[in-house]
Parts: C-alpha cells; structure tokens; sequence
C-alpha cells in the first residue's frame, strides 16, 4: 500500500473473480457427472470415500485446463516486474501483451503446475468435505438425531433410519466446507506457489527447474510464503461456498 496505493490489493481482482466462476461451474459439474457415472444408478452415498477424492482429481483435469489463462493474467497482473508497463495496465493490455509475446500458448503457460496443483487439491477438496459430512452424520446417528432434530421430533425433525449427506443442516454443509478448504490448501499449497511463480512471467523454466531454483534461493521457506494467509482464507471461501452448493442443490431438487 506504501508503493503502490490500496487498490494495489485488488491488482487481478476481475481475472480472479472471472477464474473463480469458472472453476466452480466446471469442478462441481464434472464432480456431479462423475459420480453419477460412477454410482450407476445407485444413491450417491453409496460411494466410498477414496471414490470421491478419485472423482474430485478427475474434475481438477478439467477445472485446471479450463482456468489456466485467466490464472496466468491474474498472475501477470500482481507480480509482473515493473519492465513491462503495458501488460500491467489492465487486463485487456495483459492479454494482448500475452498474446504478443507468445501466442495462444502463453495462456496455457504453467499448466502443469496448475495440474500438480488443482488435482490434488480436488482430490483433498472433495474427499475430505465427504469425511467431515460423513462424521456429521455419524454424530447426528450416535445422538439419536434425524432430518434436523432429534429422533422424537421436539427439535422439529424428522426421524430416519439412516442419517446420510442429504440431512445434514445448512450450519453443517458451512462448517464440513471450511475444513474442507483449510485441509486441502494445508497440504497442495507449495505447488501454488510454483504455479503462481511460472505464470507471473518472472521465471521461464520448468517446474522441475523452478522448483530447483526455489530451493536453491531460499530452501522451503518461498513454497511457504503467504501459507497462513490462504488457510485462513480457505475456511470462509470454501464453507460459503459448499452452503450455497448445497443449497442450490437442494432447490433445483425441490422443485423437479
């Protein structure tokens, strides 16, 4: 802010938004088909849970084929050096200096750290939001609870025989999210840090390369740095956006 002004911390904010809508449509829809697929017919919890962290990296193929260039002009827009005014203007002077530079492929730069990275962070994502639904689940049995309440109703719910994800309450799908996130970015976020370091244009190598020189400048500590920021970023980012999943879900399912 000292450099560069506030409104430094919203330099790629429409890239961003732009690669955040498109990764939500295209993960949670690949993520539907695939387990549909997979369940053939049968109800969806009947799906194991390494069953669905297999799904999820499947999604992560798509998701991260689909918003590789918004995430390279994201990445261009808040870390290219100050040599190159023109592709730091706007987004729109972002993408033609992309495209000048190296064409239709300059768009799809650091692809395969965004793969080393969204698959198994799917995989993590998805896996581990079925886990924590799962222990809900299995806490709302061990209490006697059903739909939303107790077994005898004085809570305003409605017995079953077998509470499952489909009873979970809107708190639990928040909370099952957050975790969700916090877990997944715990563990994949060195391989964002290559990822965002290949697509800001500030090293032209592979990711075996990058990853060396990495080491080599600072040893763990730069596939570290901003860690805690993102984990805590994780939790409101991804139960906001379970809740609203889930409950999108449900309303289309109502009213079929």
């Amino acid at each position: 802010m000292q450099r560069e002004g506030a409104t430094a911390l919203w330099r790629g904010a429409l890239p961003a938004f732009s690669s955040a809508a498109v990764e939500n449509a295209v993960v949670f829809t690949a993520n539907g088909f695939f387990r549909r697929q997979l369940a053939d017919g049968l109800p969806e919890s009947s799906l194991s849970l390494p069953q669905h962290a297999v799904i999820g990296g499947l999604s992560g193929v798509l998701s991260a084929t689909a918003i590789c260039p918004a995430e390279v002009v994201k990445c261009r827009l808040q870390y290219l050096v100050k040599a190159s005014p023109a592709a730091s203007a706007s987004p729109l002077a972002c993408v033609v200096d992309i495209y000048r530079q190296a064409g239709v492929r300059g768009f799809f730069s650091g692809l395969p750290a965004l793969l080393m990275r969204d698959v198994p962070f799917n995989a993590l994502f998805f896996g581990s939001y079925r886990t924590f639904c799962r222990l809900c689940a299995f806490a709302r049995m061990q209490n006697g609870w059903g739909r939303h309440g107790s077994s005898d109703d004085k809570l305003g719910g409605t017995a079953v025989a077998r509470v499952t994800h489909e009873h979970l309450s809107p708190a639990e799908y928040f909370v099952c999210g957050g975790f969700a996130g916090m877990a997944a970015w715990s563990v994949i976020f060195p391989f964002d840090s290559v990822k965002s370091r290949m697509q800001s244009g500030s090293v032209s190598t592979g990711v075996v390369t990058t990853i060396r020189d990495m080491w080599a400048k600072g040893g763990a500590a730069p596939f570290f740095r901003g860690w805690s920021a993102a984990v805590l970023r994780a939790f409101p980012a991804n139960a906001a956006l379970f809740l609203g999943v889930e409950t999108s879900r449900k309303l289309f399912k109502s009213l079929t």
